[in-house]
Protein backbone atom coordinates (compact mmCIF):
# COMPACT_ATOMS: atom_id res chain seq x y z
CA UNK A 1 0.00 0.00 0.00
CA UNK A 2 2.85 2.45 1.02
CA UNK A 3 4.85 1.50 -1.90
CA UNK A 4 1.77 2.10 -4.84
CA UNK A 5 1.29 5.53 -2.95
CA UNK A 6 5.11 6.40 -3.62
CA UNK A 7 5.28 4.66 -6.97
CA UNK A 8 2.32 6.56 -8.48
CA UNK A 9 3.83 9.91 -7.65
CA UNK A 10 7.15 8.87 -8.79
CA UNK A 11 6.02 7.39 -12.02
CA UNK A 12 4.05 10.73 -12.50
CA UNK A 13 7.11 12.74 -11.98
CA UNK A 14 9.23 10.92 -13.90
CA UNK A 15 6.74 10.97 -17.05
CA UNK A 16 6.36 15.12 -16.41
CA UNK A 17 10.01 15.27 -16.58
CA UNK A 18 10.44 12.83 -19.63
CA UNK A 19 7.63 15.04 -21.44
CA UNK A 20 9.45 18.69 -20.25
CA UNK A 21 12.40 17.12 -22.09
CA UNK A 22 10.99 15.98 -25.17
CA UNK A 23 8.89 19.19 -25.77
CA UNK A 24 12.23 21.42 -25.38
CA UNK A 25 13.85 19.09 -27.47
CA UNK A 26 11.01 19.43 -30.27
CA UNK A 27 10.86 23.13 -30.22
CA UNK A 28 14.40 23.57 -31.25
CA UNK A 29 14.90 20.65 -33.51
CA UNK A 30 13.15 21.14 -36.63
CA UNK A 31 13.74 18.02 -38.97
CA UNK A 32 15.09 19.40 -42.42
CA UNK A 33 14.74 17.86 -45.59
CA UNK A 34 18.16 17.84 -47.17
CA UNK A 35 18.92 16.91 -50.94
CA UNK A 36 19.88 13.54 -49.90
CA UNK A 37 16.20 13.22 -49.25
CA UNK A 38 15.23 15.29 -52.20
CA UNK A 39 17.09 12.59 -54.83
CA UNK A 40 15.63 9.44 -52.60
CA UNK A 41 12.15 10.77 -53.35
CA UNK A 42 9.58 9.50 -55.86
CA UNK A 43 7.97 12.15 -57.68
CA UNK A 44 4.85 11.83 -55.92
CA UNK A 45 6.79 12.48 -52.33
CA UNK A 46 8.68 15.74 -54.09
CA UNK A 47 5.00 17.02 -55.03
CA UNK A 48 3.69 16.04 -51.72
CA UNK A 49 6.38 18.19 -49.63
CA UNK A 50 6.00 21.06 -52.50
CA UNK A 51 2.24 21.21 -51.57
CA UNK A 52 2.68 21.04 -47.90
CA UNK A 53 5.10 24.06 -48.12
CA UNK A 54 2.50 25.57 -50.72
CA UNK A 55 0.24 24.88 -47.57
CA UNK A 56 1.97 26.50 -45.13
CA UNK A 57 2.20 29.63 -47.20
CA UNK A 58 -1.12 30.01 -48.24
CA UNK A 59 -2.42 29.84 -44.72
CA UNK A 60 0.11 32.35 -43.26
CA UNK A 61 -0.90 34.32 -46.07
CA UNK A 62 -5.20 34.20 -44.88
CA UNK A 63 -3.77 35.08 -41.49
CA UNK A 64 -2.15 38.10 -42.77
CA UNK A 65 -5.45 39.04 -44.26
CA UNK A 66 -5.92 40.26 -48.10
CA UNK A 67 -4.12 43.68 -47.77
CA UNK A 68 -1.81 44.01 -44.11
CA UNK A 69 -0.01 47.56 -43.85
CA UNK A 70 2.86 45.07 -43.91
CA UNK A 71 2.78 42.69 -46.22
CA UNK A 72 5.78 43.75 -48.51
CA UNK A 73 7.69 43.35 -45.99
CA UNK A 74 6.88 39.61 -44.77
CA UNK A 75 8.37 36.43 -45.95
CA UNK A 76 5.13 35.52 -47.05
CA UNK A 77 5.01 38.42 -49.85
CA UNK A 78 8.52 37.19 -51.20
CA UNK A 79 7.29 33.49 -51.15
CA UNK A 80 4.14 33.99 -53.03
CA UNK A 81 5.87 36.98 -55.75
CA UNK A 82 8.33 34.22 -56.26
CA UNK A 83 7.08 31.14 -56.44
CA UNK A 84 3.57 31.79 -58.01
CA UNK A 85 4.44 31.76 -61.71
CA UNK A 86 5.28 27.90 -61.35
CA UNK A 87 3.35 24.92 -60.88
CA UNK A 88 4.43 22.08 -58.39
CA UNK A 89 5.56 20.16 -61.27
CA UNK A 90 7.78 23.23 -62.68
CA UNK A 91 9.30 23.81 -58.92
CA UNK A 92 10.25 19.99 -58.53
CA UNK A 93 11.99 19.62 -62.04
CA UNK A 94 13.95 22.88 -60.98
CA UNK A 95 14.90 21.69 -57.45
CA UNK A 96 15.60 18.31 -59.67
CA UNK A 97 17.99 20.15 -61.42
CA UNK A 98 19.64 22.25 -58.67
CA UNK A 99 20.76 19.08 -56.97
CA UNK A 100 22.01 17.43 -60.21
CA UNK A 101 24.18 20.60 -61.34
CA UNK A 102 25.09 20.93 -57.46
CA UNK A 103 25.96 17.30 -56.33
CA UNK A 104 28.35 18.35 -53.48
CA UNK A 105 25.46 20.31 -52.28
CA UNK A 106 22.70 17.39 -50.91
CA UNK A 107 23.22 18.55 -47.51
CA UNK A 108 21.65 21.94 -48.51
CA UNK A 109 18.00 22.24 -47.03
CA UNK A 110 15.31 21.72 -49.84
CA UNK A 111 13.26 24.50 -48.48
CA UNK A 112 16.77 26.68 -48.57
CA UNK A 113 16.46 25.86 -52.36
CA UNK A 114 13.22 26.56 -52.67
CA UNK A 115 14.22 29.84 -51.04
CA UNK A 116 17.28 31.16 -52.83
CA UNK A 117 17.23 29.78 -56.18
CA UNK A 118 14.33 30.23 -56.59
CA UNK A 119 11.56 32.07 -54.63
CA UNK A 120 14.19 35.32 -53.92
CA UNK A 121 15.52 34.80 -57.86
CA UNK A 122 11.91 35.03 -59.15
CA UNK A 123 10.23 37.27 -56.69
CA UNK A 124 11.97 40.70 -57.53
CA UNK A 125 13.11 40.33 -61.08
Amino acid sequence: MIVNRLIKPLCMAALLVCTIGALSASAYEVPMATGHDWVASTDREKGAFLLGIATIIEVEQAVQGTDPEFAEHTLIDTWTKGLSPFTLTELREQIDAYYEGNPDNLETPVIEVLWREIALQNAYE
